[in-house]
């Protein structure tokens, strides 16, 4: 019987990258992805990963500093996307999952 995988560690690093075309918005050109890199790391030795486009890169420091903080919330526990998705959104409740709370959570359920 195997069990499941805990969360040792989540990595935040933001990014701005360059890109050769700039993406056209209704609110303007884009000429950098601002990126948000999490890395989840477990006792089993298996990362994930994924990343938020943060749309600007206004966003990429209070992101990270709330991942941050999320961490503190998740480290020990399974990778379990679906309990920790329960158990973040029950957290949050009186904010919503719009907004920074939802980019966050939808980046750490890509990265389990």
């Amino acid at each position: 019987m195997s069990t499941l995988p805990t969360i040792q560690s989540l990595q935040v690093r933001p990014v701005l990258a360059p890109m050769p075309r700039p993406l056209r918005t209704a609110s303007g050109a884009i000429p950098a992805a601002p990126l948000v890199l999490i890395d989840v790391q477990t006792d089993q030795d298996v990362i994930g990963r994924a990343y938020i486009f943060c749309y600007t890169p206004l966003v990429l420091k209070p992101l990270c500093v709330f991942l941050n903080d999320i961490a503190n919330l998740v480290v020990g526990k399974p990778v379990a996307p679906a309990d920790r998705f329960l158990d973040l959104s029950g957290t949050f409740r009186l904010l919503g999952r719009q907004g920074l709370v939802g980019m966050a959570l939808s980046g750490l359920d890509m990265a389990l």
